[in-house]
């Protein structure tokens, strides 16, 4: 028996400790505009740069508004930057966007699906919130007070329930 123990758990350490390969997808390395950004300017262009080579046959990015109309798309891979899709845009109005890339690596044929929203014209959260050099410390006092309330009327409004629950118990007997 402890011969057994004893194997199975050197064949486990050797699992755990040998080197495995790894199997990466295209994932997004760089995307302008980036993530979540809030432009005064609307991009001319959309790029979205990825961490392998990508297939040109499958691989596409297109942008919609916050309707879901389709503004613009693209289904080429330039030669001369395989790991990159770019979108010339159009004017952009006021609003959101969200590029959708659908692409397959052509190093190892995984196919990776995101999207990339952002907003022309649009105030950042900081400017909507009121806070004028991007501390947000002036408004946790008030927050943090808030949530401190909440919690204590809800500890007192569960005391107060206690007893009568204790009651009807003791009745039911």
């Amino acid at each position: 028996m402890k011969r057994i123990i004893l194997f199975l758990s050197a064949a486990t350490a050797l699992l755990v400790l040998l080197p495995t390969t790894a199997h990466a997808h295209a994932a997004l390395a760089r995307a302008n505009p980036s993530p979540g950004a809030t432009l005064d300017v609307p991009p001319a262009a959309l790029s979205l740069e990825f961490t392998e080579r990508l297939d040109p046959a499958f691989s596409r990015v297109q942008l919609i508004d916050a309707t879901g109309t389709v503004i613009a798309a693209t289904e080429t891979v330039r030669p001369e930057a395989p790991s990159t899709l770019a979108l010339a845009l159009p004017t952009l109005d006021r609003g959101s966007y969200t590029a959708l890339g659908r692409v397959r690596s052509a190093e190892d044929g995984h196919v990776t699906e995101g999207t990339v929203p952002f907003g022309a014209f649009l105030i950042s959260s900081s400017e909507f919130l009121g806070i004028s050099n991007g501390s947000i410390i002036p408004i946790l006092g008030p927050i943090i007070s808030s949530l401190w309330m909440a919690a204590l009327g809800v500890f007192v409004l569960i005391r107060r329930a206690s007893p009568s629950a204790q009651v009807s118990a003791l009745v039911s007997r």
